[in-house]
């Protein structure tokens, strides 16, 4: 890599590769990444490789394969991590990119479950919440949520939005109504999403349970985690929350 870069004067391997293929920048540091993990180093990726190799794999899915197993460990075999990529490869053939990646990863972490309190400990380092003012008076908000912000954050925005979404109807007139009314408001769903999180927070500062009421509707946003009964009662395996794809440790169900 650095000898590409080199002989074709870009900062880096993924700028070389731009240049040299005319592909976006996504795109090349997908081909970089490749490149790295698919080798006959790493055997236990034979699969992938076979797969790109026939055309059954895009480069973006091959490379989310590779990032999401990772390599062997004194815990994760290189045999265990070949017949999940072998798994992976048939999982992909229906499933976009974006889902692979994310199946990769979780079976990374299925093999490696040791690993999943202290990987929810870094997830949980990473969350951030900053705001800027910008010249047009608005403001822009950027967030990085870990899995239990996430849960709870998008869980209740989600409630609330969920005729627009496409959710289900609900017998109960309270809930028909605000159904109708949404379906029928000029805003787009990025509008409501914000206004939603806005109305979240403005209620938290002068909650009633009639204004819990009239934004949530009867059914009440709730946070759902799932484990197995056994390894919660031993302290073992793994969990996770509805609508987010990382695993949580046990003692956090």
């Amino acid at each position: 890599q650095g000898g590409l870069a080199a002989r074709t004067g870009a900062r880096t391997p993924e700028k070389a590769v731009q240049q040299l293929t005319g592909v976006s920048l996504t795109e090349a540091k997908a081909l970089v990444a490749v490149g790295t993990a698919v080798t006959d180093e790493s055997p236990w990726l034979r699969p992938v490789s076979e797969a790109l190799e026939a055309g059954e794999l895009s480069v973006a899915t091959a490379a989310g394969i590779a990032r999401g197993l990772g390599a062997p460990t004194a815990d994760v075999a290189a045999d265990d991590l070949l017949d999940a990529a072998g798994q992976l490869v048939e999982f992909a053939r229906d499933a976009s990119p974006e889902s692979t990646a994310t199946a990769a990863r979780q079976a990374r972490e299925r093999l490696d479950v040791t690993r999943i309190a202290d990987l929810e400990e870094h997830r949980r380092s990473q969350r951030s919440l900053t705001w800027a003012p910008l010249p047009d008076g608005t403001t822009r908000m950027t967030a990085i949520l870990d899995p239990e912000s996430a849960a709870i954050i998008t869980g209740a925005i989600d409630t609330i939005t969920s005729p627009r979404r496409g959710g289900p109807r609900f017998i109960d007139p309270t809930d028909h109504t605000r159904a109708a009314t949404l379906d029928a408001d000029p805003r787009t769903l990025p509008q409501l999403n914000l206004d939603a999180l806005v109305d979240i927070v403005r209620l938290a500062t002068r909650a009633s349970a009639e204004d819990v009421a009239t934004l949530f509707g009867v059914q009440s946003p709730a946070v759902r985690i799932h484990v197995q009964a056994a390894d919660l009662k031993h302290g073992t395996g793994f969990s996770y929350l509805e609508g987010q794809t990382a695993f949580l440790s046990t003692a956090t169900a």
